[in-house]
C-alpha cells in the first residue's frame, strides 16, 4: 500500500515535469522562429512558475539579446554561466552583449593562472569535489595507519611522502568545493539595469562624480551604506551608485 500511495504522490510532479517541458520545446520554438517577444513571455512564464535551470536562463538572456534588452540579457545569461561555467556559447553571447553596452569598460586580463584553476573548478560540482576530497582523506588516512604499524626504515621515506602528497590533494580537492560553492552560491556580483548611472567618490547624490557607467555592466558589491553600494568594475575602477540601480545575479 505504502508503494502505490508513494506512485500516487509522485504522479503530479511528474506529470508538471512534462507539462513544463512541452512548455519548454514550444518557447524554444518560438524563438527558432524569429518570435522573440512571445518566446520571452514563454520562457518568464516557465521562470515564475518556479522552474529553474541553465538552459531556462540561457534562453531567456539570449531572448532579452535578440530584442536588445542589453541589462537583462547580461544578467541572464551571467546565471547561466554561474551554472556552467565552462560553457563557451553562454560566453560568446555574453561577449556579443557587451558590445552593446554604450561604452563598455574594458575588463582587466586575468592571469593565466587564475584561468586556468577557474576552468578546473567549472569542470566539476561542489558534490563531485567532496567526494574526491574525501577520498583522498581516506586514502591519507590509510597510508598514515599503514607508515606508523610499521617501525622498519626500509620504505618509510616513500610511506611519508605518500601522506605528504594524498594530504595535499585532500586539502587542494576541498579547496576547490569552497570555491564552487562560492562561485554558485555568491550574491556579490550584479548587472547595471540603469541606462546610465555615475560613479560616485562617496555614497551621497551630492558627492563627486568621476565616471559613467552604462546599462549591463557587471560589478562587484563590496560595501553597502543604506541606499548605496561601492562596487568595483570589471577594469578594477571603484566607486559608489545607488543599489535599487542593479540587480544581483
Amino acid at each position: 500500500m505504502k508503494k502505490v500511495l508513494i506512485f500516487i504522490f509522485c504522479i503530479p510532479v511528474i506529470l508538471k515535469g512534462q507539462d513544463m517541458s512541452g512548455r519548454f520545446a514550444t518557447a524554444v520554438q518560438l524563438a527558432e522562429n524569429g518570435k522573440y517577444t512571445e518566446a520571452l513571455d514563454a520562457f518568464r512564464e516557465i521562470s515564475a512558475s518556479g522552474w529553474q535551470s541553465t538552459a531556462l536562463d540561457y534562453n531567456l538572456g539570449t531572448a532579452y539579446l535578440h530584442l536588445d534588452s542589453i541589462g537583462k540579457a547580461i544578467l541572464y545569461l551571467e546565471r547561466a554561466l554561474k551554472k556552467d561555467p565552462n560553457n563557451e556559447m553562454i560566453r560568446k553571447n555574453i561577449n556579443r552583449a557587451r558590445e552593446r553596452i554604450f561604452d563598455p569598460v574594458i575588463p582587466v586580463t586575468p592571469f593565466f593562472l587564475s584561468e586556468w584553476l577557474r576552468k578546473l573548478n567549472g569542470s566539476l560540482g561542489p558534490g563531485a569535489w567532496t567526494w574526491l576530497g574525501l577520498l583522498f582523506l581516506w586514502i591519507t588516512a590509510g597510508s598514515l595507519v599503514l607508515a606508523m604499524r610499521r617501525s622498519k626504515l626500509r620504505g618509510i621515506t616513500v610511506r611519508f611522502w605518500m601522506v605528504l602528497a594524498s594530504a595535499a590533494c585532500s586539502v587542494f580537492f576541498f579547496s576547490m568545493v569552497y570555491v564552487a560553492s562560492q562561485r554558485i552560491y555568491e550574491t556579490h556580483t550584479a548587472i547595471l539595469m540603469a541606462r546610465r548611472t555615475e560613479l560616485k567618490v562617496g555614497p551621497d547624490q551630492m558627492s563627486t562624480s568621476y565616471g559613467t557607467i552604462y546599462e549591463g555592466e557587471k560589478v562587484e558589491i563590496r560595501n553597502q551604506i543604506g541606499d548605496w553600494i561601492y562596487v568595483e568594475l570589471l577594469n578594477q575602477d571603484h566607486g559608489w551608485i545607488p543599489g535599487d540601480q542593479v540587480e544581483r545575479i
